[in-house]
């Protein structure tokens, strides 16, 4: 039997909702892919879905498509996924990006490496007041191992901005959201 506890839902604009999960068992022994998230589309005309292009210094992504397509670009080049292509691999420092396609429901699955209540402390503190805005995502992304591109083949400048703009956010932006329960179990 699997100890599988779903924490409360984050809505992530109209028409998308994440959901986080956490493998107890797995947690425990620390094996990888104890926690992940399942973002769902709804597919709707007036619905967004998109997570501009971006990189991770400290952790690595894999995303698998449940049902429907997403278009994901992966350092610089554009590729629709569907579940047939089973788990994607994003290393860290690898340039990313993903959108849901308008008029298709579609769910992504997503898990890191290193695995952890890190990512799920970063969407609940990017969400926490519907559209984050710039300070506030500044600040998450300061927080949260997160570096938008910003022109430059330089990651070292990606990093600056987030840095000196980070900083300023913790002053600007409102504080961490703290809000991580649990709804029941699988």
């Amino acid at each position: 039997m699997t100890n599988i506890r779903e924490t409360e839902p984050i809505v992530a604009g109209k028409g998308c909702l994440i959901r986080v999960f956490i493998d107890e068992d797995k947690k425990k022994s620390g094996t990888p892919g104890s926690h992940w998230t399942e973002v769902s589309y709804d597919g709707e005309p007036d619905s967004l879905f998109e997570v501009p292009n971006h990189w991770h210094k400290y952790h690595d992504e894999y995303w698998t498509v449940l049902d429907g397509k997403f278009e994901a670009v992966i350092n610089g080049k554009s590729r629709i996924f569907q579940p047939s292509d089973g788990e994607v691999h994003i290393p860290r420092r690898q340039v990313h990006g993903i959108k849901a396609i308008k008029g298709i429901r579609s769910t992504l699955k997503e898990s890191t490496n290193p695995s952890g209540e890190f990512k799920e402390a970063f969407l609940r503190d990017l969400n926490q007041n519907g559209n984050p805005g710039f300070w506030l995502a500044m600040r998450v992304f300061y927080d949260g191992d997160t570096y938008p591109i910003v022109g430059t083949p330089f990651r070292i400048v990606d990093q600056a901005f987030v840095t000196v703009l980070g900083f300023i956010g913790k002053f600007l932006a409102p504080a961490p959201a703290s809000n991580i329960s649990s709804v029941a179990p699988h």
